[in-house]
């Protein structure tokens, strides 16, 4: 038996998302030092739309599944991203539907505004899990709009990401 084989598998996969995260985050960090603000933010949201497009397309693959042509079906799948990518890392707030088109993601904490709060910088961070999730969209198929809404980087008590898709 190997020592990975002593960690139960839902700890294993913790470790490699909060592993994933904070690579994410040094990235940044390190970015910032070397190229500044502007250069880092820049950069990350292109980072983070082709991670989500990457992504997708091996969940996708992974499920046996090709493009998701209708919003019931990507939201369906977005359930399994969340359970994916987000359990025991974040807190989340649950996915709901607002209408027949428009879909609200809400966060409640994350590594992310931890960070910038922790490091004095949301005045100067701009949050790119929206290009991410505009990458996921993409990688489905789909047309739709993916903005923030509420963002607690910009003072507000929960991160929503609205997802609108095209009729």
């Amino acid at each position: 038996m190997s020592l990975v084989d002593k960690i139960p598998p839902e700890e294993r996969e913790k470790i490699l998302r909060i592993n994933w995260w904070t690579h994410d985050g040094r990235w940044f960090y390190y970015t910032v030092k070397e190229s500044g603000f502007e250069v880092a933010n820049k950069l990350n949201m292109l980072v983070n739309k082709s991670m989500g497009k990457a992504e997708m397309k091996r969940l996708l693959a992974a499920l046996n599944m090709d493009e998701t042509r209708t919003a019931d079906n990507f939201f369906e799948i977005m359930e399994t991203v969340w359970d994916l990518y987000c359990k025991n890392v974040f807190v989340i707030g649950g996915f709901t539907k607002e209408n027949d088109n428009t879909w609200i993601f809400t966060i409640k904490d994350s590594p992310c505004y931890e960070g910038t709060k922790k490091a004095g910088i949301t005045d100067l961070y701009q949050c790119a899990c929206w290009k991410r999730a505009e990458g996921w969209i993409e990688a489905c198929g789909l047309k739709a709009k993916v903005y923030i809404r509420k963002s607690m980087v910009k003072g507000d008590d929960v991160c929503e990401v609205v997802f609108s898709t095209e009729k």
